[in-house]
């Protein structure tokens, strides 16, 4: 339990994933305990959730850009789920959960867990208020000649169901970075999908309502529907960089001749716009990415005397104090220096040759030659024939 990944999360992170755990687990418990089961309730969850693995199956094949999930189309078979009691809303999740870790891609278990909590709470939520609703807004018999108001109703169970998910994932990834702004935490990145998927979900509802063998009928149609999403994804995140969010070089290139095209076509000026930005290091490293700020923030809380330097490639370095440098007598004179090369400011190489002296010996006594040779020639400069000393050893004869 030492080695769980949630133990890393903040306090208000954990204290928020075990409230909706529990929460759903102790609906969950007290709605199979309570509500009574029918058979035909039982044929329709079971066609649905069907239809959901199939879903899920059939986003496996599908590869998931950097940065960008790959849209299952859950909600379009957690909505009519919804229409059922609570306590299926509650269920269907877990197994959804489960099937996309083993099949899909496998993360941290409390991240699926918290998922499936969330996504069953918003939805039992849901389908609790869709039950409180007068009868001739939920009663399936009006469904022919009165579809508006059962309609309706479907559609303000969908929304509120998508948005206290949204709600409770938003407000997980607020407590686990307090720096990022609301705005980026609740903004639906692809909206169209969204909508699309609320949409799907109340049509499969309202044919659910009619025979729930009818759904089988919309499985193909839905896939297509969810492949045609992963597409339009693929094709956003082929043309775009992940950093930046501009074009990459090679849909650049194909803009830049299809407008160039259009210009000499239309006999219409064209220019480019090339802009350079000075320090643009400086400019990264201070409006960074939070991530790289926490990381920032994790290397100013190091212990103290800890090393600070990056491995180079194929140097073996170990972490921990730096030990004193050895003081063979070919060396006394590269040591001799140190203090002349410590007043140097900003110059002092022989003091990072002195850093390094935890890597390999090549290395080390390549910087220390080169800080001996630069504290030389600063003593030459002053008028001294040789380094000043330090206090305790003296030069090589």
């Amino acid at each position: 339990m030492r080695g769980w990944g949630v133990w890393e999360l903040p306090a208000a992170t954990r204290l928020l994933i075990a409230v909706v755990t529990a929460l759903a687990a102790v609906w969950a418990l007290s709605a199979v305990w309570v509500a009574p089961l029918h058979a035909r309730d039982l044929m329709a969850f079971a066609v649905l959730l069907v239809a959901g693995a199939v879903s899920v199956e059939a986003s496996r094949r599908v590869p998931e850009p950097a940065g960008m999930n790959a849209n299952d189309m859950l909600g379009a078979w957690l909505v009519p789920i919804a229409v059922l009691p609570p306590v299926y809303s509650l269920l269907a999740p877990v197994a959804l959960m489960a099937l996309t870790q083993c099949r899909v891609r496998h993360i941290a278990p409390y991240k699926r867990v918290y998922s499936a909590a969330a996504i069953g709470v918003a939805h039992a939520t849901g389908s609790a208020l869709f039950h409180a609703l007068p009868g001739r807004w939920t009663d399936w018999g009006l469904l022919t000649p009165h579809p508006i108001p059962i309609t309706l109703a479907l559609l303000a169970l969908a929304v509120l169901a998508k948005v206290l998910n949204a709600g409770l994932v938003g407000l997980a990834v607020k407590t686990a970075d307090p720096e990022a702004s609301w705005a980026d935490v609740f903004v639906v990145d692809h909206g169209q999908l969204e909508i699309t998927e609320v949409c799907a979900g109340v049509l499969i509802a309202l044919v659910v309502g009619l025979s729930p063998l009818l759904v089988l009928l919309a499985l193909a149609p839905v896939l297509l529907l969810q492949r045609g999403m992963l597409y339009a994804q693929l094709h956003a995140a082929a043309r775009t960089d992940a950093k930046t969010g501009l074009l990459n070089a090679v849909a650049w290139e194909r803009e830049a001749a299809t407008e160039l095209a259009a210009a000499r076509r239309n006999s219409q000026p064209a220019a480019v716009l090339l802009v350079d930005i000075d320090h643009f290091k400086r400019v990264n490293d201070t409006y960074g990415t939070p991530g790289r700020r926490r990381r920032a923030a994790r290397g100013r809380r190091r212990p103290a005397g800890a090393s600070t330097r990056q491995p180079r490639p194929g140097l073996p370095l170990r972490r921990g104090r730096v030990r004193p440098a050895p003081t063979g007598t070919g060396r006394r004179r590269g040591a001799a220096c140190c203090g002349e090369a410590a007043s140097a400011g900003r110059h002092n190489d022989h003091a990072r040759g002195r850093r390094l002296g935890a890597g390999d010996r090549v290395s080390r006594d390549r910087h220390r030659r080169r800080g001996y040779r630069a504290c030389r020639g600063r003593a030459r400069a002053a008028g001294r024939r040789r380094p000043r000393s330090v206090p305790g050893q003296s030069p090589r004869p």
